[in-house]
């Protein structure tokens, strides 16, 4: 039975089981909830029985959810940066749009200097985007030297230095297209091991006989049925349920 086939398979090849009954589909039970998951996580050790597999289990469990808890972390830390960053995008192109306003022909001294007073503002703004953002008590933003001298000489319409207001753009387009790529690879990570840390909570519900593998299987057809054609039917497993039964008894 599962506390006898416990004791006699290797770890390796009691997660082999996972892999061929895995599945995504609307029938097998989520466990992305981690309310959920932990209920399942919870039954699993109980039945796990064998020491030396409930140890394995855990171990295994105790990695994914700190992965986890790992790239949640990186995916705040650079959604931070990039919220920073686009407020800074937003008083630049705040900025620009003063510019315009203040080469109007019809516009007057009083309102020049009123538009200039708002393009100090914008720069205020950046600055303690600069010097307030942080993660985990480090600074996120990072500047160049455009940027410095922007923020500390500030931005004249009587004499705009345009070239430079440009280059700042720039560097700072660069720097939200970083933070994007970084955040996408964070949440890319984070959804790989989502799946497979429910993955191997499915089969260590087979494992400990905790979940149905009549089920498992059933669902291992409909999902490859539903994908037929896919470049990804090389991840699906066919086994029939007798195998699976085999394995467990």
């Amino acid at each position: 039975m599962v506390d006898s086939i416990g004791s006699s398979m290797s770890y390796n090849d009691l997660f082999r089981v996972d892999k061929k009954v895995q599945s995504t589909n609307e029938k097998v039970e989520n466990t992305n909830n981690s309310d959920n998951r932990e209920k399942i996580k919870e039954s699993v050790m109980e039945a796990a029985s064998d020491t030396r597999l409930s140890q394995n289990l855990r171990g295994r469990f105790d990695r994914y959810e700190s992965q986890i808890s790992n790239y949640e972390e990186q995916y705040n830390k650079f959604s931070t940066q990039k919220d920073s960053y686009d407020d800074v995008a937003k008083s630049l192109n705040n900025i620009s749009e003063l510019q315009k306003q203040f080469n109007s022909e019809d516009i007057s001294a009083e309102d020049k200097s009123i538009l200039q007073g708002k393009v100090d503002e914008e720069i205020s703004n950046i600055k303690k985007l600069y010097e307030d953002t942080e993660f985990d008590g480090k600074k996120l933003l990072r500047s160049d030297r455009n940027m410095d001298e922007l923020l500390n000489e500030g931005f004249s319409l009587e004499n705009p230095d345009n070239d430079k207001l440009s280059f700042v753009k720039t560097e700072l387009t660069m720097r939200q297209d970083d933070s994007a790529n970084r955040m996408d690879k964070s949440q890319n990570s984070l959804d790989r091991v989502n799946q497979q840390y429910d993955d191997a909570l499915k089969g260590a519900q087979v494992v400990t006989g905790t979940f149905d593998p009549q089920t498992a299987v059933d669902n291992v057809r409909f999902e490859m049925l539903n994908n037929i054609g896919s470049k990804n039917i090389s991840d699906y497993f066919t086994l029939s349920a007798s195998s699976v039964f085999n394995l467990l008894n």
